[in-house]
């Protein structure tokens, strides 16, 4: 059987609102899950239930900007900052379930996010998962990069793109269920998202061999 808990903290831009699911026996393990973007921890709840099941511990807050946390609808903030956050989000974990290995779990931007996270400092974990990580930015011309990162310092907020929901999954199922969920950002992904997420892959790109 598993029990949900809800919870929020501090984070870098504003209160970020969590969700878990934890087993009735003690923990063997615990992952937090970094959601992807325009989306919200929530929406990995089954992943997380069958998780539970095999008695992981397992988080998903939502980004700044996301969900239920605070902040302007899909504006990230900074990469540094929702770093920040899933470091937080883990330590709440921690100090719930101590001394059982960890796990990250990241989707999308959500892997890139992760990627930053770990490769920033030295982390203690047991292990890293990614999910269509968003590595590639071989769309993105030198001019476009040049524009959004000027575009971010004068009008953060400017929505510079629409994602289209048939392309997070090829079940029409899943995307009738992502339409419907009032807690997806359906509108445009502001330029400070997009600036932020290139800028870091230019970052962590040189740091991956090092990665252990």
């Amino acid at each position: 059987m598993t029990k949900t808990t809800r919870g929020e903290f501090a984070g870098s831009g504003g209160m970020v609102r969590w969700q878990g699911w934890e087993p009735d026996e003690p923990a063997s393990a615990l992952v937090v899950i970094v959601h992807g973007l325009a989306e919200h921890g929530g929406r990995y709840r089954y992943v997380a239930e069958r998780l539970a099941d095999k008695g992981f511990a397992v988080y998903a807050p939502d980004h700044h900007g996301h969900g239920l946390s605070e902040g302007s609808r899909a504006n990230i903030g900074t990469m540094d900052g929702v770093a920040d956050d899933v470091g937080s989000m883990l330590a709440e974990a921690t100090r719930r379930h101590p001394d059982v290995p960890r796990f990250l779990l990241g989707h999308s931007l959500g892997g890139l996010i992760t990627l930053h996270y770990v490769t920033r400092r030295p982390v203690e974990l047991a292990g890293v998962v990614l999910s269509g990580p968003a590595l590639d930015t071989s769309a993105v011309s030198r001019a476009q990069r040049i524009l959004a990162a000027g575009l971010n310092r004068v009008v953060p907020n400017f929505g510079a793109l629409r994602l289209s929901s048939s392309d997070v999954s090829r079940d029409p199922a899943v995307v009738q269920d992502y339409d419907n969920d009032p807690l997806n950002y359906r509108g445009k992904i502001p330029v400070r998202t997009l600036a932020e997420a290139i800028a870091v892959y230019d970052k962590i790109v040189p740091r991956l061999p090092d990665l252990r």
